[in-house]
């Protein structure tokens, strides 16, 4: 069932789950949070992506599964000390990571998002324009993009769109 987007849950859509925990992304409003309590006990994640291994550990907690999100830590924590090796060549290169779901819709992810956080976390340095920062992400325009100038820019297909149709445009 649709209960709406990360910004503008439905209410009415997740009381007809009748839920036993709601999960709250990026801190959620005041508002968001005091009308979803009244639902289901309602826990509210941080405000970014890079706190991911934080909001496990929390919901660990909650659901009686701490050891599990611990493990899944030292999972990653290994294998990104594995990659980062890989990669150690790359360490520092400037790196621009595109998200586009269409030509009029293009942004720029920073260190906010899981994707920005993980490249940063190898050792690469990420190169944001001098935009207003919206969840994580700079909306950009295609003719803004030749004025960014970065060693590797990793493209993304995002929304609804799929790497065929990026590679199209």
């Amino acid at each position: 069932m649709y209960v709406g987007t990360r910004q503008s849950p439905s209410q009415e859509a997740v009381l007809t789950l009748k839920p036993d925990l709601i999960l709250l992304g990026y801190g959620g409003e005041q508002a968001l949070y005091l009308n979803f309590s009244k639902i289901a006990p309602t826990l509210p994640l941080s405000h970014s992506d890079r706190h991911w291994q934080d909001d496990l550990l929390t919901l660990g907690r909650v659901t009686h599964r701490e050891q599990q999100a611990q493990q899944v830590i030292q999972d990653y924590n290994k294998r990104m000390t594995d990659a980062k090796e890989k990669f150690k060549a790359l360490r520092g290169k400037q790196l621009l990571l595109l998200s586009i779901s269409g030509l009029d819709s293009i942004e720029v992810f920073t260190e906010e998002t899981f994707a920005g956080n993980l490249l940063e976390d190898l050792g690469f340095k990420l190169v944001l324009p001098k935009l207003p920062v919206r969840c994580g992400a700079i909306p950009i325009s295609l003719k803004l993009l030749p004025q960014i100038e970065a060693e590797i820019v990793i493209v993304m297909a995002s929304a609804d769109s799929t790497v065929a149709q990026i590679q199209k445009l």
